[in-house]
């Protein structure tokens, strides 16, 4: 029988890239208040919260039904697949995607920079 590691003895910190992904689709779902997250028609199944890029991530083809070099957010919310991603992308993802709404990652980029000056936040913070 195989024994779990022991936890490890620092606490937990939240590393950027999970706490600006947080902030950023609260935010979306601010700005969008007209929006509940609810895509599903099954109430035990979430929504879909993505990061990937399409060459490694089949859901994130699947969901978006567009070839996607660099990693992007990609949810669901009120029926709706919303996409965020760079200025490189945008208007060949808001052309060819199944995506209802396309959204340009370089403001949420501004105003992560605004909210942490101290942080050097990327595409994945």
């Amino acid at each position: 029988m195989r024994t779990l590691p022991s936890p490890p003895s620092t606490p937990w910190k939240p590393d950027l890239p999970s706490s600006f992904a947080l902030w950023l689709i609260g935010t979306l779902l601010q700005l969008n208040s007209s929006l509940s997250v609810s895509l599903s028609s099954s109430a035990s199944t979430p929504p879909p919260l993505l990061y990937a890029d399409t060459e490694r991530s089949a859901d994130a083809l699947y969901f978006g039904r567009v070839g996607v070099p660099d990693p992007f957010i990609a949810f669901a919310a009120h029926g709706k697949k919303y996409a965020v991603v760079g200025a490189l992308e945008f208007g060949r993802v808001k052309r060819r995607s199944a995506f209802d709404r396309v959204l340009a990652l370089e403001p949420y980029l501004a105003k992560a920079r605004e909210v942490w000056p101290q942080r050097k936040p990327g595409a994945a913070e």
